[in-house]
């Protein structure tokens, strides 16, 4: 007969490995989305969520492994529940807004872009964020927002050829000529091939030559 002893043993152990394997699980899940199997990725994440409804680390995983698979509408039904369970996390605002942003439901995406910036996240995060936070005001027409959440994008992140080209068409589209010039002959500098930028920049230039 096993002794009380021998059992509290047993016990002890399978609570040990069983943590480490759901532990490794959950790793398991970041390593497949980094090595670009997100649907796996996804699948490990749900499960888990399954397991553990709070798992916020979980639901951030998910929401990116889904927004690289372009499965939009179910990031949004996931990052929903997500937020009931675990409350407003910057990482799931971003990817529901993301979501929403796809779908084309920008004045929702936009309340949770401006949620996610206004977290304690670090500024470079942020930059693909504001930058669709920009894409939303110009197709309102809203440029001065749209100059400025741009221009944050790109001073974030100024390696971004095409942000700078959009930036110049906005700028373009205010009116501000050089400003507009500057950002078309950025994007060239950091893009020689795009020639939507060479046009602008030749375009700008010649408006302002007379």
């Amino acid at each position: 007969m096993i002794s009380k002893y021998a059992m509290a043993i047993v016990a002890a152990v399978f609570f040990i490995f069983g943590a480490q394997a759901f532990s490794q699980e959950r790793q398991d899940a970041l390593v497949l989305y980094k090595q670009g199997n997100y649907a796996r990725a996804a699948e490990v994440c749900i499960q888990e969520i399954t397991a553990t409804p709070g798992n916020t680390d979980s639901y951030i995983v998910l929401g990116w492994s889904l927004i690289a698979q372009r499965r939009y509408q179910e990031t949004i039904d996931y990052m929903s529940r997500g937020m009931e369970a675990v409350g407003q996390n910057p990482w799931i605002l971003k990817s529901l807004g993301e979501a929403l942003y796809y779908l084309g439901r920008h004045n929702e995406a936009l309340v949770r872009f401006e949620q996610f910036v206004g977290s304690g996240v670090a500024s470079d995060a942020k930059a693909e964020t504001y930058y669709f936070m920009g894409e939303i005001y110009f197709a309102r027409r809203e440029l001065i927002l749209a100059d400025t959440a741009i221009s944050t994008a790109c001073a974030y992140r100024a390696s971004r050829a095409d942000w700078w080209r959009r930036l110049g068409v906005v700028r373009e589209e205010q009116g501000d000529l050089k400003a507009a010039l500057a950002a078309f002959i950025e994007a060239v500098r950091l893009n020689q091939n795009d020639e939507e930028a060479s046009r602008g920049r030749d375009r700008v230039k010649a408006r302002i030559q007379g």
